[in-house]
């Protein structure tokens, strides 16, 4: 590991002790290689450099690899045939780079000669080899370097910042050499493109190679890849950084230097000043910094659209894919069956949660048929439900209705890329054996009322009314949730799901058993609510909408709110309401359910605890003091409004934004 940021007599190079020791830890802890031999600054003249190669080529084992990763200055050689690899002695002459420098061709002979045989070698050389300055004319002195046929080794892999005419430099921000910093950002988990947990010297390349062209201005620099595309090693999981942050630091800087105005000194002690000529400094700071500004908004706007062509490029491929597959299993749409259902979840698996990322912003792909796929399934699941009709609805004789939620699998949780997330949201897979029945609302004051005979709802909260027929039910603990589940289920001639309901508040929650072969209303578990909310999506809110998208599928926290209550932190958008909303007032989720984000928290039947990892039918713990209500409600911001978030409150508690929704098993 070879990097030079000091030199002796030639141009320090800033930030490339910092990539290299970045090199050496990820080599070392992140790749396992056994042997890591630094040599930074006065330690790289050439003569130490050809040696340490050879020395640490005879310890690569039969069948093993030998990486060489060299940071610094680079050279074309005095014929022009090879590349000069610039030792930290070196003096800016011909002659002297040469002599004090290390050819290419040299250090992979020296390797080549101690190695076992058939041994790999991956060299990465962030250097430029054209003799080219930052202003792309050759440095005083430099022949170009000629077109050659690379002399490589059948299993000699060279990854190059850059071809031989061009000048390889550093980030927009001018504080590290950009092709090592992005080679190795890409082994860390940017450059994975085809996601198969492995990162190869192609994808390394390509993506330094995008990186570049988005993030530097003035200068052509193309990564190029010689030998074989050999697997460089296991991707990490680290996220890319914001590449238009990186391209808006090139035309951030020239801000900072525009000093004119801030030099006026301006003396009024009785000394003639020139006023004339500070007004012209004045107006010529104003001037360049307008420009800049300019600069900036014509870069951002120029990434944007290139960002916006690729996306939508990519999505339009997603899409056709997923059309040529749709016409292979349209047939099975008309009258689905169980025998179908696998054929339409498999489809659904792969085109449901569709995404395309470029540059770490990913965005979901609509796929207009899947709507068609998720009804046939639905159709399914419900096919003996009590109504028995092809919508998948049912209605109760007290008027409450529910929709059809199909059996299924999903991802439980949320990414650690989600904006809010807590920790105790670890993503993993979930599977769901049976569909069941799920309330189209949420319970409101007026069914409460006709079944318990009194509204339990506060009646305002600091002056906003809080009451209505149709707004949902608030201030209910769960003990009243899970009475109001058995009484309701006696309204409609269903079986009670619950026993040990009248000791609820006595026992804090721990008298109550749930009947799983009951036909009753219930509470959902805490994954049938989320699988619910998703509907398949996986976008942080109910039916995978973005934040921007919160206020036309829910009533939350929002600009409206934040009229009344100055001091919230709410959405930006406004759903039109401050307070609570009537049910089924916004827009469903794809399965048909209204309110999943937002109006007030949903109880849920579990126990809150940490999530076990992959699971079948969870119910949650057997112990606890605390039970799980999800789904945010009015008053809630962008974090607590995710269908990920899990709220928990013990029993007995009660306030203002907490009501319920119901769900029945299928017979």
């Amino acid at each position: 590991m070879i990097a030079i940021d000091d030199y002796a007599f030639a141009q320090d190079i800033p930030g490339a002790l910092d990539n290299g020791r970045a090199w050496v830890s990820w080599l070392k802890d992140g790749h396992g290689v056994p042997l890591v031999k630094p040599l930074f600054n006065q330690q790289a003249a050439k003569e130490t450099m050809k040696e340490e190669v050879a020395k640490v080529a005879a310890r690569v084992q039969p069948g093993g690899r030998l990486w060489v990763v060299y940071i610094g200055h680079g050279a074309p050689s005095e014929a022009g045939d090879d590349g000069v690899l610039v030792g930290v002695d070196a003096q800016q002459t011909p002659s002297s780079l040469e002599a004090r420098g290390l050819k290419r061709a040299e250090l992979l002979a020296a390797a080549e000669a101690a190695m076992p045989s058939g041994t790999e070698v991956v060299l990465v050389q962030d250097a430029c080899f054209s003799g080219k300055t930052s202003r792309g004319d050759l440095a005083p002195g430099m022949a170009p370097l000629k077109t050659v046929s690379a002399r490589l080794g059948p299993k000699v892999t060279v990854l190059s910042a850059a071809r031989s005419d061009e000048y390889a430099g550093p980030l927009s921000d001018g504080k590290r050499p950009a092709f090592s910093y992005l080679v190795l950002g890409a082994l860390r988990g940017w450059g994975d493109r085809n996601g198969d947990g492995r990162v190869s010297a192609q994808e390394a390349v390509a993506y330094a190679d995008d990186a570049l062209v988005q993030t530097t201005t003035g200068r052509s620099q193309t990564p190029e890849l010689s030998g074989p595309d050999v697997a460089l090693g296991r991707s990490g999981k680290e996220r890319a950084p914001d590449l238009t942050a990186l391209a808006m630091a090139a035309v951030s800087a020239p801000v900072a230097s525009v000093g004119s105005a801030g030099q006026v000194q301006v003396d009024l002690g009785g000394s003639a000043t020139d006023f004339a000529a500070l007004a012209a400094q004045a107006a010529a700071a104003d001037a360049a910094a307008a420009d800049a500004s300019q600069k900036r908004a014509a870069a951002q706007a120029a990434l944007d659209k290139e960002r916006r062509k690729r996306l939508d490029g990519a999505a339009a491929d997603v899409q056709a894919a997923a059309k040529r597959d749709f016409a292979s299993i349209s047939s099975l749409l008309s009258n689905p069956t169980e025998n179908s259902r696998k054929v339409l979840e498999a489809w659904l698996s792969r085109y449901d949660k569709a995404t395309v990322t470029i540059d770490g912003v990913t965005e979901s792909v609509l796929i207009p048929e899947v709507a068609r796929v998720q009804q046939a399934i639905g159709r399914i699941a419900v096919s003996s439900s009590p109504s028995g009709s092809a919508s998948g609805e049912w209605t109760g004789r007290s008027g409450y209705g529910m929709v059809g939620i199909p059996a299924g699998s999903f991802l439980m949780g949320s990414p650690s890329s989600e904006s809010g997330r807590d920790a105790d949201e670890t993503q993993h897979q979930v599977t769901l054996t049976r569909g069941f029945l799920m309330g189209k609302t949420e319970v409101t004051q007026g069914l409460w009322s006709s079944v318990m005979g009194s509204n339990p709802s506060a009646p305002d909260y600091k002056g906003v009314s809080l009451l209505g027929d149709s707004l949902p039910v608030q201030n209910v603990d769960w003990c009243d949730a899970v009475a109001f589940a058995n009484k309701l289920s006696a309204k409609d001639g269903l079986r009670a799901a619950y026993t040990g309901v009248d000791q609820c508040k006595v026992s804090k929650g721990t008298s109550v058993a749930w009947d799983r072969s009951s036909d009753g209303y219930r509470l959902p578990t805490e994954a049938e609510w989320e699988y619910a909310a998703r509907a398949g999506k996986t976008g942080p809110y109910a039916g995978g909408v973005s934040e921007d998208g919160a206020c036309r599928i829910g009533n939350v926290g929002d600009a409206s709110a934040k009229s009344k209550f100055s001091d919230w932190t709410t959405f930006s958008c406004n759903d039109g309401v401050v307070g609570l909303a009537s049910v089924g007032r916004y827009a469903a989720n794809p399965w048909g359910l209204h309110d999943m984000t937002g109006n007030v928290w949903e109880w849920c039947w579990d126990r809150y605890a940490d999530y076990s990892g992959t699971s079948t039918d969870p119910v949650g713990p057997q112990s606890g003091s605390y039970r799980v209500d999800r789904g945010g409600s009015w008053s809630d911001d962008p974090r607590y409004a995710r269908v990920a978030y899990r709220g928990r409150n013990t029993p007995d508690f009660r306030f203002s934004n907490l009501g319920l929704r119901l769900v029945r098993t299928n017979p």
